[in-house]
């Protein structure tokens, strides 16, 4: 019976975190594009705002007009879940094979 856990500890283990860790910036970056369309229609300000100014344009955006910008702020903030797990578990593989002389 192969579990999640199969394919994290496997030989192809950290290629599965780097695809999951990549999917995570695709959806960030998906999130963004949709969070700038949708401050921009607000007004351009907004709109450069959340473009240039990572992680606390979006939440500020989000704050002040969570109505329109509730599901592009959730996806974005599902992506960055994403990233911060997968970064995670490639520390711990790395951790434990040093470690403990255990291959990857």
């Amino acid at each position: 019976m192969d579990t999640i856990l199969t394919y994290i500890e496997g030989p192809f283990g950290a290629l599965v975190m780097l695809g999951a860790a990549q999917l995570a910036n695709l959806t960030i970056f998906v999130a963004t594009l949709w969070m700038t369309v949708v401050a921009a229609r607000k007004s351009i300000t907004w709109g450069l705002f959340v473009l240039f100014i990572p992680m606390i344009g979006p939440i500020c955006f989000a704050r002040r007009n969570w109505i329109d910008a509730k599901n592009p702020f959730l996806l974005y903030m599902l992506g960055c879940l994403f990233l911060v797990l997968s970064i995670c578990i490639l520390v711990l593989r790395a951790i434990i094979a040093t470690f403990f002389n255990a291959a990857p």
